[in-house]
């Protein structure tokens, strides 16, 4: 594959994933609202499941009050996960995006940049040509002293 057709099949990907991955329009129902906000909790009971998944008594508790908060509507959805999170702090299934969180959220690229580098390095060095070794007079004697002898 040329050059040219892996950009375009790159672009072709990108594409589809910017016209999946874009958020679709209009009104978000309150059941939207407790979904999406129990989605990024985890249930302090469960091994591994939501808040919005799981049918343990402490996720339906959890569910019950995003949605009485979600309903009373005086509050956004990131106060609402804030004010869950005071209750139970550990059970943010993101990590945050400060402090330790930025660690978790930074290790991932800085690896993937390190590993692009690296390929990078690896790239110019098979493509640079190899300068032929000098070769000293000692060298040259025994070379000619080789073809010569049968």
């Amino acid at each position: 594959m040329n050059r040219r057709a892996v950009w375009a099949v790159m672009g072709v990907v990108l594409v589809g994933a910017l016209v999946i991955g874009s958020p679709r329009d209009g009104p978000v129902t309150d059941e939207a609202r407790v979904r999406r906000i129990g989605a990024d909790l985890r249930c302090p009971t469960c091994q591994g499941m939501s808040v919005a998944a799981s049918e343990a008594p402490a996720a339906v508790g959890i569910r019950e009050e995003i949605a009485r908060r979600v309903a009373d509507g005086r509050e956004t959805d990131g106060q609402i996960k804030a004010y869950i999170l005071s209750l139970y702090p550990n059970i943010g299934l993101r990590p945050e995006t400060r402090g330790l969180g930025l660690v978790v959220w930074a290790l991932p690229v800085l690896a993937v940049a390190v590993v692009v580098g690296g390929l990078a390095v690896v790239v110019r060095r098979r493509r640079r040509p190899r300068a032929a070794a000098a070769l000293s007079d000692d060298d040259r004697l025994l070379v000619e002293q080789a073809l010569r002898s049968p």
